[in-house]
């Protein structure tokens, strides 16, 4: 029995240990470049600023490729934005810089890096390398710049109330009124046109928690309207602040369903909205139509 014991921990120790080489020998190696941004000058509407980036390897490596990637609302005003390297030798920088300067409001990420791209037969086979980047808000004169992104508060409170079922059979349009701010209520609508008649019909809202909430649902239709708004129990409010009607929906008629969302502090998320009529008798869905809005409101004092 025990030279039986032996043998098997000798067999589990080998296993493992053969094991855990494999592991190592799957895990990619890091990439020896090194890739540091820098940032001179305030990033307020029309000032402009420069980006450096600084490139260097902990090894040779030849044909580098380095970028500083400006998202649209920032303009480059002087330099390039791609760079070749030919040959990047240990110990040495490798230096560029581009002056831009933002012309709108928002909240952009300024990707750069440095890599290197290996081919086999004309085809894409590794790219490994390095970056950094920088998180700007800019409303103005007013900025924050930070190497880590501003925090998102807005926190998706319901679950999806459809699935994509013969969408074909019901026109939707979802909008905003206007952009968000952080003064006053947007409005949303969420126009449906059904192409049949829709006789036991759920519209509906995704809901929020954190820095952005939807609240004073409404409806108006070219017709008649036998829509009523669901309520949801009290004690599931904190589970689901979705905002959901019931009802009956003509064919040829349009109907027009409005939120309005108030934003309280930074954030990004979907806003859905969705159609689902259900089978009476059993509850799947029958026609079902998913729409979404990509949400997003930054200003710097919110980030501070």
């Amino acid at each position: 029995m025990l030279a039986r014991f032996r043998w098997l921990s000798l067999f589990l120790a080998v296993t493992f240990g053969l094991l855990a080489l494999l592991a190592v020998g799957c895990t990619p190696a890091s990439s020896p470049i090194r890739a540091r941004l820098t940032l001179a000058g305030e990033p307020a509407i029309g000032k402009p600023v420069v980006f450096t980036l600084d490139i260097t390897s902990s090894e040779p490596i030849t044909d580098v490729k380095a970028n500083i990637m400006l998202p649209a609302g920032v303009e480059t005003l002087s330099g390039a934005t791609e760079w070749t390297i030919p040959s990047v030798e240990v110990g040495q920088h490798y230096v560029f810089s581009t002056t831009a300067q933002v012309v709108e409001n928002g909240y952009y990420v300024i990707y750069s890096g440095g890599y290197k791209e290996s081919y086999y037969q004309g085809q894409l086979t590794t790219r490994h390398g390095g970056g950094d980047s920088f998180h700007i808000i800019v409303e103005g004169d007013d900025t924050w710049v930070s190497k880590s992104p501003p925090e998102n508060t807005w926190k998706s409170a319901s679950s999806l109330g459809a699935y994509p079922e013969k969408p074909e059979l019901v026109d939707t349009e979802l909008k905003l009124s206007g952009p968000l701010t952080a003064d006053g209520l947007t409005e949303v609508t969420y126009a449906v046109a059904p192409h049949i008649d829709l006789t036991n019909v759920e519209v509906g809202f995704g809901g929020f928690n954190g820095g952005l909430s939807t609240g004073n649902p409404r409806i108006s239709a070219n017709g008649e309207n036998i829509m009523s708004f669901f309520s949801i129990p009290e004690e599931a409010q904190a589970f689901d602040r979705s905002m959901r009607w019931v009802g009956t929906l003509s064919e040829g008629q349009t109907y027009t369903f409005r939120i309005t969302l108030d934003v309280a502090d930074n954030g990004s998320n979907q806003l859905y909205a969705w159609v689902n009529e259900r089978d009476p008798t059993d509850g799947h869905t029958v026609v079902g139509k998913l729409d979404m809005l990509d949400l997003q409101f930054y200003i710097p004092r919110w980030a501070r």
